[in-house]
């Protein structure tokens, strides 16, 4: 009797499981809940490799309630998020920060809260302070090296200039280009390049709130561009699967699980939810 039923591969410890069931990556049925194409189908080779030592009935029934409940919290996340932007274009009609790539209502509503009034940010550098987009520097010896990001203001603030930055690094063709660079360059690693793209664009952040202008969009030349333009550029810039395979390769096995300190992960990352119920508190206050 032919069995199916769905897992996913990030959630195994098994390695010989995981071994055996990625060979058949390409019967994927992606259910949504591992943000990429990690849930896949299990064929009757590994049905009958575990044959009764599984209970694959009980194991699929398991993950449609998981799917049933992301598909229920992605609704409310919907419904929150329409909220927000209502209540955002309430508070800050024709807010500049939207026109920022990787900045929607809940990353603009975040912004306004933990930034606040600009003037009483004496100068830039007193701004890159508090979103926390500043470079740590030691001195050893008459030599000065720049490390990890100071992790001293707000951690949503942080996240969330992160988000956008993945986001900017997609469209903007000079933020396309730095991190390329960091990246294929100069070895960096991912979340070191998307730092150093998050400090750029935090200085664009401060020059349209205080300017009250919109987002400009530049060439490689600083000449100005359209947004398509902007996009078609950025997107030749890309470092596409290939190059990150070898990059990772040249860095060495470890490469892949190396994070930089200063960036904001797990151990001080909130969850959509805690992002989106303080994006609304922010959103809605007076």
């Amino acid at each position: 009797m032919s069995t199916t039923f769905y897992i996913v591969t990030t959630s195994l410890q098994d390695t010989h499981w995981r071994g055996l069931l990625c060979r058949h990556r390409h019967n994927t049925h992606h259910l949504g809940l591992a943000g990429r194409t990690d849930t896949i189908f299990a064929d009757d080779a590994a049905a009958a490799f575990y044959d009764g030592l599984v209970d694959f009935d009980a194991l699929a029934g398991e993950f449609q309630i998981a799917a049933d409940q992301h598909a229920t919290i992605k609704s409310q996340v919907g419904r929150l998020e329409e909220r927000i932007a209502a209540l955002h274009a309430e508070q800050y009609p024709d807010d500049v920060l939207l026109s920022v790539p990787g900045v929607g209502p809940v990353i603009a509503s975040m912004l306004r809260g933990c930034v606040g009034n600009l003037d009483r940010f004496t100068n830039l550098a007193a701004f890159q302070a508090h979103t926390d987009s500043v470079l740590r520097e030691s001195s050893s010896g008459g030599s000065e090296r720049r490390g990890e990001i100071s992790k001293v203001g707000p951690s949503m603030l942080r996240w969330s200039l992160y988000l956008a930055a993945d986001t900017a690094r997609k469209w903007d063709p000079q933020l396309a280009e730095l991190y390329r660079r960091l990246m294929v360059d100069r070895g960096r690693h991912h979340n070191q390049a998307l730092c150093a793209v998050a400090s750029h664009l935090v200085r664009r952040i401060w020059a349209g709130i205080r300017e009250d202008r919109l987002y400009q969009w530049r060439d490689l030349d600083d000449q100005p561009i359209t947004r398509e333009q902007a996009r078609a550029i950025a997107n030749g810039l890309a470092v596409d699967r290939a190059t990150r395979h070898r990059l990772r390769q040249q860095r060495g096995p470890d490469a892949s699980h190396s994070r930089q300190p200063g960036a904001p992960h797990d151990h001080d990352r909130p969850s959509p939810t805690d992002l989106t119920e303080q994006a609304l508190e922010v959103a809605s206050s007076p």
